[in-house]
C-alpha cells in the first residue's frame, strides 16, 4: 500500500511538472460543439478569445470600439456609418475588411443558419460597404442596443461564404482576429 501511494504521489508530482508556464487551460462544464460567435450560446468566454466584434466592453463595461475606429449613428438612430480599423489580420494573414462585417451579419440575420444571436440583427434593412473600411448600417426601426449586438465576433468571409455555417470544420478549427 505504501509503494501504491509513493507511485501516485510521484505520478501526481511528475504531471504538475509537465505543464508548460505559457499554456491557458480554460474550464468548461461540457464539450464545445461549435467555437463559432453565431452560435455563442453558453461559450462567449472561449468565443472571445478567438473572434473580436466591431465593439467591446471595457472593465467598466464601458463601450469601446474594437474592430470599429469609430462609428457615427444618425439622430433618427436608424443609420450607423462603422470605420473599420485598418491594421486587423485573421489568424490566416488575410486582412478584415468591409466584406466581412457584411457577410457576418447577413449569416447572423439569415434564418436558414438557425443563430443564437438572431434576435439582435432581424431587424437590419441593409449593409452596405462604402469601402474597405467602411460599412453603413441601415436597421428598419431605432434599436437602443444595437452597438451592443455589434460587440459579437465577426467572421471570415474568405473561410465561409461558400460554407454551410451549421456545419462546417471552421466550426471545430476557427480562425479569429
Amino acid at each position: 500500500m505504501l509503494r501504491f501511494l509513493i507511485f501516485a504521489m510521484l505520478l501526481f508530482v511528475n504531471l504538475e511538472a509537465k505543464i508548460p508556464k505559457d499554456t491557458l487551460i480554460i474550464a468548461v462544464e461540457n464539450e464545445i460543439a461549435r467555437i463559432n460567435p453565431a452560435y455563442s450560446e453558453d461559450h462567449d468566454a472561449v468565443i472571445n478569445l478567438v473572434f473580436s466584434g466591431l465593439t467591446r466592453f471595457d472593465e467598466n463595461m464601458s463601450l469601446k470600439p474594437d474592430l470599429a475606429k469609430s462609428w457615427d449613428v444618425s439622430k433618427d438612430g436608424l443609420v450607423y456609418d462603422i470605420f473599420l480599423r485598418d491594421d486587423v489580420l485573421w489568424h490566416d494573414g488575410v486582412k478584415f475588411s468591409a466584406d466581412d462585417v457584411k457577410f457576418s451579419i447577413e449569416a447572423f440575420k439569415n434564418p436558414k443558419n438557425n443563430s443564437s444571436v438572431y434576435v439582435n440583427f432581424e431587424d437590419i434593412k441593409s449593409v452596405e460597404i462604402l469601402n474597405p473600411s467602411h460599412v453603413k448600417i441601415t436597421l428598419f426601426k431605432p434599436y437602443p442596443a444595437f452597438l451592443d449586438a455589434l460587440s459579437i465576433g465577426m467572421l471570415p468571409k474568405h473561410l465561409l461564404e461558400n460554407e454551410n455555417l451549421n456545419t462546417s470544420s471552421f466550426n471545430q478549427n476557427p480562425i479569429g482576429t
